[in-house]
């Protein structure tokens, strides 16, 4: 009859691993045991058929996944070395190691030895099962089940990748601002605005605000942005030439921080020539605008000539109201 005795315990043979065979970390799930074989008390020599499995019961049961034949496995005066390889198998249950053997090169069953071996933590590998505090992000590989995303985030939470997305109906989130909610601005102006110095930039007077979604109108044609991102500003206007014997040139623009550290936007400058006599262009201009939460935007107009000349024009035909200036400004990103 024949019997195993292990020289190293079980967990110190797969623990140790690293040590034993200067393995670096990552190495993946193989792991080398040793154990003696003897034979009616007498230490075995020559090559053995092993095989091992994993049960979670020391005496019945069947095994936990495939059982691992390792054959013709060498043994010297008893003492044999080989590698096992369960993948992925250890989380933490109990386990216990059933081995069989057999001679090499015989179709015999595999004489199991008794009793099965238990797989016990060493000191280290209990202080790991209790791991706490932080934890690098670069030892974390593969995917994190959702079952561990639980409770509540006492902190924010960004994603920062744009491939980060966020799967389902969405049915859970609260204070979400939607398009109307704090991202879309419209307003327009129905009184004509004159130009009061040649050549310097006014603000344009905006006095009707139709929707303004969030947006805080700061004075008359200067807004504040209610959240950082990136908008899709439009404006169009009716510039009209007073002058019966000269062309008007002049020009509409869109200006970060009309109150502080003034700021052009590029692509927001519409610059028009109006022939003489009471001839009306319509400068229009579609742009994007980076805001911070809080940042002012508003319209600038100047011209070549001053009042009554150079002015925006509202008129009325019939029952319809075209304004001197319309805004439009809706948050894309």
């Amino acid at each position: 009859m024949m019997n195993v005795k292990i020289l190293l315990a079980t967990a110190v043979s797969i623990l140790a691993l690293p040590m034993i065979c200067g393995i670096a970390r990552a190495q993946g799930t193989a792991f080398t045991y040793q154990g003696q074989l003897t034979a009616g008390g007498v230490e075995a020599n020559g090559s053995f058929d092993l095989q091992f499995g994993l049960y979670t019961n020391v005496s019945t049961g069947n095994p936990v996944g495939s059982l691992l034949t390792n054959a013709a496995t060498a043994v010297s005066n008893g003492v044999f070395t080989t590698t096992l390889n369960f993948s992925n198998a250890f989380n933490g249950t109990a386990y216990w190691l059933g081995i069989g053997v057999r001679s090499n090169g015989t179709t015999n069953a595999f004489t199991p030895l008794i009793p099965r071996q238990p797989i016990t933590p060493t000191p280290y590998a209990i202080t790991a099962s209790n791991l706490t505090g932080t934890l690098a992000a670069s030892q974390l590989t593969g995917s994190i089940p959702a079952s561990v995303f639980s409770g509540t985030f006492s902190n924010s939470v960004s994603f920062t990748n744009v491939t980060n997305v966020f799967a389902g109906n969405g049915g859970g989130l609260t204070n979400v601002p939607s398009v109307t909610q704090s991202n879309y601005l419209f307003a327009y102006d129905t009184t004509d605005q004159f130009v009061s110095t040649a050549g310097v930039y006014q603000n344009v007077t905006i006095n009707t605000v139709t929707n303004n979604g969030g947006w805080t109108n700061l004075s008359s044609g200067i807004f504040a942005a209610p959240q950082s991102g990136l908008y899709l500003v439009e404006y169009q206007a009716h510039i009209q030439n007073g002058n019966a014997g000269n062309a008007l040139t002049a020009s509409l623009r869109a200006v970060l921080n009309a109150t502080t550290s003034l700021l052009e936007i590029p692509g927001s400058e519409s610059v028009v020539s109006i022939p003489a006599d009471g001839f009306i262009a319509l400068p229009s201009r579609s742009f994007l605008a980076q805001m911070s939460a809080g940042q002012t935007i508003s319209l600038q107009v100047t011209a070549n000539m001053v009042n009554p000349y150079a002015y925006l024009f509202s008129s009325t035909f019939g029952s319809q109201t075209f304004p001197s200036v319309a805004l439009t400004i809706v948050r894309i990103q």
